[in-house]
Protein backbone atom coordinates (compact mmCIF):
# COMPACT_ATOMS: atom_id res chain seq x y z
CA UNK A 1 0.00 0.00 0.00
CA UNK A 2 2.99 2.41 0.61
CA UNK A 3 5.53 0.86 -1.31
CA UNK A 4 7.88 3.21 -2.65
CA UNK A 5 7.17 5.66 -0.03
CA UNK A 6 10.22 8.50 -0.14
CA UNK A 7 9.16 11.22 2.88
CA UNK A 8 9.27 14.35 1.86
CA UNK A 9 11.87 16.93 3.23
CA UNK A 10 11.16 19.37 6.51
CA UNK A 11 10.52 22.83 5.60
CA UNK A 12 10.13 25.42 8.08
CA UNK A 13 7.58 27.52 6.42
CA UNK A 14 4.81 24.85 6.43
CA UNK A 15 3.55 21.55 8.98
CA UNK A 16 4.76 18.46 8.96
CA UNK A 17 2.94 16.86 6.82
CA UNK A 18 1.05 13.55 8.77
CA UNK A 19 -0.89 10.83 6.80
CA UNK A 20 -2.95 8.22 8.74
CA UNK A 21 -3.94 4.96 7.21
CA UNK A 22 -7.51 4.09 7.16
CA UNK A 23 -8.98 1.08 6.10
CA UNK A 24 -11.45 -1.56 6.80
CA UNK A 25 -10.83 -2.98 10.20
CA UNK A 26 -8.91 0.11 11.58
CA UNK A 27 -8.64 0.22 15.25
CA UNK A 28 -10.47 3.73 16.23
CA UNK A 29 -8.44 4.12 18.93
CA UNK A 30 -5.24 3.58 17.41
CA UNK A 31 -6.53 6.11 14.09
CA UNK A 32 -7.87 8.96 16.71
CA UNK A 33 -5.50 8.80 19.17
CA UNK A 34 -2.05 9.68 16.31
CA UNK A 35 -5.06 12.13 14.76
CA UNK A 36 -5.34 13.85 18.29
CA UNK A 37 -1.78 13.84 19.86
CA UNK A 38 -0.35 15.72 16.36
CA UNK A 39 -3.19 17.89 15.93
CA UNK A 40 -2.46 19.42 19.44
CA UNK A 41 1.17 20.02 19.06
CA UNK A 42 1.90 23.91 18.58
CA UNK A 43 4.94 25.65 17.87
CA UNK A 44 6.27 28.20 20.11
CA UNK A 45 4.74 30.44 18.09
CA UNK A 46 1.04 29.43 18.16
CA UNK A 47 1.76 28.08 15.09
CA UNK A 48 0.54 24.07 14.24
CA UNK A 49 3.32 21.69 13.84
CA UNK A 50 1.80 19.11 11.89
CA UNK A 51 -0.92 18.82 9.00
CA UNK A 52 -2.91 15.62 9.80
CA UNK A 53 -4.59 14.06 6.99
CA UNK A 54 -6.91 10.70 7.21
CA UNK A 55 -6.06 8.80 4.06
CA UNK A 56 -7.79 5.72 2.20
CA UNK A 57 -8.01 3.82 -0.81
CA UNK A 58 -11.52 5.04 -1.05
CA UNK A 59 -14.21 6.93 1.04
CA UNK A 60 -15.96 4.83 2.69
CA UNK A 61 -13.83 2.58 5.20
CA UNK A 62 -15.68 0.45 7.64
CA UNK A 63 -14.65 -0.49 11.57
CA UNK A 64 -15.77 -2.51 13.78
CA UNK A 65 -18.55 -0.06 14.96
CA UNK A 66 -18.98 2.99 12.75
CA UNK A 67 -18.17 3.50 9.26
CA UNK A 68 -15.85 6.49 8.01
CA UNK A 69 -16.07 8.70 4.97
CA UNK A 70 -12.65 9.25 4.84
CA UNK A 71 -11.77 12.99 2.97
CA UNK A 72 -7.91 12.12 1.59
CA UNK A 73 -6.88 9.16 -1.10
CA UNK A 74 -3.99 7.16 -0.40
CA UNK A 75 -1.51 9.30 -3.22
CA UNK A 76 -1.67 11.96 -0.38
CA UNK A 77 0.92 9.13 0.99
CA UNK A 78 3.61 10.74 -1.84
CA UNK A 79 3.85 13.78 0.10
CA UNK A 80 3.72 13.16 3.73
CA UNK A 81 6.84 13.46 6.04
CA UNK A 82 5.58 10.64 8.28
CA UNK A 83 3.03 7.61 7.80
CA UNK A 84 1.44 6.23 10.60
CA UNK A 85 -0.77 2.99 10.00
CA UNK A 86 -2.66 2.10 12.94
CA UNK A 87 -3.60 -1.47 13.53
CA UNK A 88 -6.59 -3.77 12.61
CA UNK A 89 -8.98 -5.44 14.48
CA UNK A 90 -8.11 -8.91 14.44
CA UNK A 91 -4.35 -8.50 15.54
CA UNK A 92 -4.05 -5.95 17.86
CA UNK A 93 -4.82 -7.54 20.98
CA UNK A 94 -2.91 -8.00 24.70
CA UNK A 95 0.37 -9.89 24.25
CA UNK A 96 -0.15 -13.04 22.94
CA UNK A 97 -0.61 -11.42 19.68
CA UNK A 98 3.08 -10.85 19.84
CA UNK A 99 4.01 -14.19 19.44
CA UNK A 100 1.58 -14.76 16.30
CA UNK A 101 3.06 -11.45 14.69
CA UNK A 102 6.64 -13.46 14.99
CA UNK A 103 5.64 -16.56 13.90
CA UNK A 104 3.78 -14.57 11.00
CA UNK A 105 6.79 -12.66 10.29
CA UNK A 106 9.78 -14.72 11.31
CA UNK A 107 12.53 -12.40 9.68
CA UNK A 108 11.12 -9.51 12.48
CA UNK A 109 12.16 -9.35 16.05
CA UNK A 110 9.47 -8.88 17.95
CA UNK A 111 9.67 -7.47 21.65
CA UNK A 112 6.59 -8.11 23.56
CA UNK A 113 7.78 -6.72 26.66
CA UNK A 114 8.05 -3.03 25.28
CA UNK A 115 5.68 -0.26 24.90
CA UNK A 116 7.28 0.97 21.31
CA UNK A 117 10.06 0.43 19.40
CA UNK A 118 12.47 3.32 17.50
CA UNK A 119 14.39 1.91 15.11
CA UNK A 120 14.89 5.42 13.30
CA UNK A 121 13.18 5.63 9.99
CA UNK A 122 10.68 3.05 11.28
CA UNK A 123 8.82 3.32 14.51
CA UNK A 124 6.39 0.41 15.97
CA UNK A 125 3.91 -0.07 19.09
CA UNK A 126 1.72 -2.06 20.93
CA UNK A 127 -1.81 -2.29 20.52
CA UNK A 128 -4.30 0.18 22.70
CA UNK A 129 -2.22 2.68 24.88
CA UNK A 130 1.24 2.31 24.23
CA UNK A 131 0.06 4.25 20.72
CA UNK A 132 -0.05 7.12 22.72
CA UNK A 133 3.08 6.74 23.98
CA UNK A 134 4.59 6.75 20.38
CA UNK A 135 2.80 9.48 19.15
CA UNK A 136 4.03 11.50 22.21
CA UNK A 137 7.73 10.21 21.77
CA UNK A 138 7.52 11.38 18.05
CA UNK A 139 6.40 14.71 19.15
CA UNK A 140 9.41 14.91 21.50
CA UNK A 141 11.91 14.16 19.00
CA UNK A 142 10.82 16.74 16.45
CA UNK A 143 9.72 19.56 18.49
CA UNK A 144 11.28 19.03 22.37
CA UNK A 145 10.24 17.85 25.52
CA UNK A 146 8.28 21.36 26.53
CA UNK A 147 5.98 20.68 23.50
CA UNK A 148 5.68 16.99 24.29
CA UNK A 149 4.69 17.31 27.93
CA UNK A 150 2.36 19.67 26.82
CA UNK A 151 0.50 17.81 24.11
CA UNK A 152 0.46 15.19 26.63
CA UNK A 153 -0.84 17.49 29.28
CA UNK A 154 -3.93 18.31 26.82
CA UNK A 155 -4.66 15.15 26.31
CA UNK A 156 -5.34 14.34 29.76
CA UNK A 157 -2.34 11.30 29.76
CA UNK A 158 0.32 10.26 32.17
CA UNK A 159 3.86 11.72 31.57
CA UNK A 160 5.89 9.27 32.97
CA UNK A 161 5.19 6.46 30.08
CA UNK A 162 7.66 6.10 27.81
CA UNK A 163 9.01 2.68 26.37
CA UNK A 164 9.58 1.70 30.04
CA UNK A 165 11.70 5.18 30.49
CA UNK A 166 9.92 8.17 32.46
CA UNK A 167 11.23 10.15 29.65
CA UNK A 168 8.03 13.44 30.23
CA UNK A 169 9.01 14.44 33.28
CA UNK A 170 7.29 18.81 33.75
CA UNK A 171 7.40 21.03 36.81
CA UNK A 172 4.45 22.95 36.29
CA UNK A 173 4.40 26.73 37.13
CA UNK A 174 4.78 27.39 40.44
CA UNK A 175 1.35 28.21 42.04
CA UNK A 176 0.49 31.85 43.08
CA UNK A 177 -2.07 31.48 45.24
CA UNK A 178 -1.33 32.93 48.78
CA UNK A 179 0.93 31.99 50.93
CA UNK A 180 2.69 29.66 48.20
CA UNK A 181 6.68 29.71 47.33
CA UNK A 182 6.64 31.01 43.90
CA UNK A 183 9.57 33.46 44.73
CA UNK A 184 11.81 30.82 46.78
CA UNK A 185 10.72 28.10 43.58
CA UNK A 186 11.68 30.76 40.89
CA UNK A 187 15.31 31.84 42.57
CA UNK A 188 16.02 28.18 42.84
CA UNK A 189 15.49 27.69 39.57
CA UNK A 190 17.77 30.81 38.40
CA UNK A 191 20.51 29.54 40.60
CA UNK A 192 21.26 26.06 39.96
CA UNK A 193 24.59 25.77 39.07
CA UNK A 194 24.76 26.86 42.91
CA UNK A 195 25.30 24.61 45.99
CA UNK A 196 22.21 24.88 47.65
CA UNK A 197 21.76 23.27 50.91
CA UNK A 198 19.14 23.56 52.93
CA UNK A 199 20.11 25.96 54.87
CA UNK A 200 21.19 28.16 52.67
CA UNK A 201 17.45 27.53 50.71
CA UNK A 202 15.97 28.19 54.47
CA UNK A 203 17.83 31.37 54.97
CA UNK A 204 16.61 32.57 51.68
CA UNK A 205 13.36 32.16 52.47
CA UNK A 206 13.87 33.42 55.93
CA UNK A 207 12.33 29.97 57.56
CA UNK A 208 13.82 27.85 59.77
CA UNK A 209 15.35 24.51 57.98
CA UNK A 210 11.99 22.59 59.66
CA UNK A 211 9.42 25.14 58.63
CA UNK A 212 10.92 25.20 55.01
CA UNK A 213 11.15 21.32 55.00
CA UNK A 214 6.90 21.35 55.72
CA UNK A 215 6.34 24.06 53.78
CA UNK A 216 7.68 21.77 50.78
CA UNK A 217 6.00 18.61 52.16
CA UNK A 218 2.97 20.31 51.87
CA UNK A 219 2.50 22.72 49.06
CA UNK A 220 5.01 20.76 46.67
CA UNK A 221 4.58 16.95 47.90
CA UNK A 222 8.35 16.44 47.48
CA UNK A 223 11.44 17.23 49.68
CA UNK A 224 13.40 20.64 48.71
CA UNK A 225 16.29 18.18 47.58
CA UNK A 226 13.93 15.78 45.97
CA UNK A 227 12.60 19.37 44.41
CA UNK A 228 15.94 20.84 43.36
CA UNK A 229 17.25 17.22 41.83
CA UNK A 230 14.18 16.95 39.80
CA UNK A 231 14.63 20.95 38.56
CA UNK A 232 18.08 20.33 37.71
CA UNK A 233 17.45 16.79 35.51
CA UNK A 234 14.70 19.03 33.67
CA UNK A 235 17.54 21.96 33.53
CA UNK A 236 19.87 19.00 32.20
CA UNK A 237 17.54 17.58 29.69
CA UNK A 238 17.12 21.03 28.12
CA UNK A 239 20.68 21.71 27.83
CA UNK A 240 21.31 17.91 26.34
CA UNK A 241 18.27 18.72 23.55
CA UNK A 242 20.01 22.36 22.83
CA UNK A 243 23.24 22.36 22.75
CA UNK A 244 26.45 20.36 22.49
CA UNK A 245 28.11 21.41 25.69
CA UNK A 246 30.36 18.25 27.61
CA UNK A 247 28.79 15.80 29.61
CA UNK A 248 31.11 17.22 32.58
CA UNK A 249 30.50 20.93 31.52
CA UNK A 250 26.54 20.42 31.06
CA UNK A 251 26.33 18.59 35.03
CA UNK A 252 28.22 21.77 36.70
CA UNK A 253 25.74 24.13 34.70
CA UNK A 254 22.73 22.14 36.30
CA UNK A 255 24.50 22.13 39.64
CA UNK A 256 25.21 18.43 40.24
CA UNK A 257 29.04 18.68 40.24
CA UNK A 258 29.86 15.91 38.51
CA UNK A 259 28.66 13.73 35.35
CA UNK A 260 28.59 10.60 38.11
CA UNK A 261 26.43 12.33 39.84
CA UNK A 262 24.33 13.47 37.16
CA UNK A 263 24.16 10.42 35.87
CA UNK A 264 22.98 9.15 38.92
CA UNK A 265 20.05 11.35 39.32
CA UNK A 266 19.46 11.61 35.65
CA UNK A 267 18.66 7.52 35.24
CA UNK A 268 16.36 7.91 38.42
CA UNK A 269 14.40 10.36 37.21
CA UNK A 270 14.46 9.65 33.11
CA UNK A 271 15.27 6.06 33.16
CA UNK A 272 18.50 6.33 30.77
CA UNK A 273 21.33 7.92 31.09
CA UNK A 274 22.50 11.63 29.51
CA UNK A 275 24.40 10.25 26.47
CA UNK A 276 21.76 8.02 25.18
CA UNK A 277 19.19 10.96 26.10
CA UNK A 278 21.02 12.91 23.90
CA UNK A 279 21.67 10.47 21.32
CA UNK A 280 17.68 9.88 21.01
CA UNK A 281 16.49 13.84 21.41
CA UNK A 282 19.83 15.94 20.65
CA UNK A 283 18.16 18.91 18.14
CA UNK A 284 22.11 20.31 17.37
CA UNK A 285 23.22 18.10 14.86
CA UNK A 286 25.41 15.10 15.46
CA UNK A 287 26.63 14.45 18.46
CA UNK A 288 30.16 14.69 19.44
CA UNK A 289 32.16 11.97 21.05
CA UNK A 290 31.55 12.02 24.36
CA UNK A 291 34.68 9.73 25.11
CA UNK A 292 34.79 6.77 25.72
CA UNK A 293 32.08 4.60 27.41
CA UNK A 294 31.88 3.82 31.25
CA UNK A 295 31.84 0.09 32.07
CA UNK A 296 28.20 -0.89 32.13
CA UNK A 297 27.09 2.38 30.48
CA UNK A 298 24.05 1.76 27.93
Amino acid sequence: MIEGFTPRRAHDRRPHLVAVVAFDGVVLGDLSTACEVFSLARRNDGRSAYDVRVCSESVDVESMHIALRVPWRLSSLTQADTVIVPGVNDLTRPLPAAAELGRRHPSIDVDPNVLYVDNGRVLTSAGAAAGFDLCIHMVRRDLGADIAASVARLAVMPLERAGGQAQFIEHAPPSEAPGAMTPLLTWMEQNLSRELPLPVIARRAAMSTRTLSRRFREQLGATPAAWLAHARVRRAQRLLETTDLAIEQLAAEVGFGSAAVMREHFGIVVGTNPVSYRRAFSRVGRVQNEGPKLKGAR
